[in-house]
């Protein structure tokens, strides 16, 4: 998990993410996040859902869908990127949602919890 170093939800947790650049796939993107992120290269990806997300950044409301996939992790070096404040391992059952900053990111991980 990551806590947020910038609004919307400036340090709530919040799983790696971003946007997909022009000409990339969500696989390429979803790699290349958690690479920037938290330095975590990633192997085989699995789609676990999408997740319909009104994000609020400068005083405007964009409608996003948030496609959430699950991966293997090849190789780890912690580290962080510019838009986390912090990153830590958090085991499921000691996952507080309640900590989680967007409304999105929380129906994901219960969807991910559910799927344990």
């Amino acid at each position: 998990m990551t806590r947020r170093a910038r609004e919307p939800h400036k340090g709530m947790l919040d799983l790696p993410g971003g946007f997909v650049d022009s000409g990339e796939s969500l696989e390429e993107a979803a790699r290349r996040e958690v690479l920037e992120e938290v330095g975590f290269a990633l192997g085989e990806l699995a789609y676990l859902g999408s997740f319909p997300n009104d994000y609020e950044f400068g005083g405007v409301i964009y409608h996003a869908l948030d496609v959430i996939m699950t991966g293997e992790v090849t190789s780890e070096a912690l580290s962080v990127g510019d838009d986390v404040a912090s990153a830590t391992f958090v085991a499921p059952q000691d996952l507080d949602l309640s900590e989680v900053g967007l409304d999105s990111t929380r129906a994901a991980l219960r969807c991910y919890l559910e799927s344990l």
